[in-house]
């Protein structure tokens, strides 16, 4: 049967599988596939796993055109304040470190007091109980937004099109 192995991500790299024998088995089993799947980010995969260049695949991540226009005509989850510069943050996985943010935000808003900041994410995450409780200690809870994850995908666009600047934000390692 047809082997096709997705790998959207660099899986050798923390926070997967770093050890050298999980490298070892990650690349023998992404050579022995018929189709390796990858991100056209990703091209450096093939020479770093050996890949058989026929037998890999790039796609393009991106979004898809119609559901992003079809959620600028759908009502946000809520409003941010007018008159105010807006960024925002989405993401749900420890090493987006949104507290590594809070510094910078905090410079920005001795700057620039009408900044505020939304931030999408599970409100139970250890990162966001963290960045709360960093946001209290810094005295900037008043600016900044925290908002579960939005679902539908249009309800989630309408919303975060009403921001200025999208923080994308990783770890020191990135």
């Amino acid at each position: 049967r047809p082997v096709v192995l997705d790998c959207p991500m660099d899986v050798t790299e923390s926070p997967f599988a770093h050890a050298w024998h999980w490298r070892k088995m990650i690349t023998f089993f992404s050579r022995r596939a018929d189709v390796f799947l990858t991100l056209a980010s990703r091209a450096y995969l093939v020479q770093k796993f050996r890949l058989n260049p026929k037998r890999v695949l790039f796609v393009e991540n991106c979004p898809d055109l119609e559901r992003i226009e079809r959620g600028l005509q759908t009502q946000p989850a809520f409003r941010l304040p007018e008159g105010t510069i807006r960024i925002c943050s989405s993401g749900v996985a420890p090493w987006h470190a949104f507290d590594r943010f809070l510094p910078v935000f905090k410079h920005l808003r001795m700057r620039i007091p009408n900044i505020v900041w939304l931030v999408i994410s599970d409100p139970a995450s250890e990162m966001i109980q963290r960045l709360h409780r960093n946001a209290q200690e810094l005295h900037l809870l008043d600016s900044i937004h925290f908002s579960p994850i939005i679902k539908p995908f249009e309800r989630f666009v309408a919303t975060v099109a009403q921001c200025d600047l999208w923080i994308s934000h990783l770890d020191d390692g990135s």
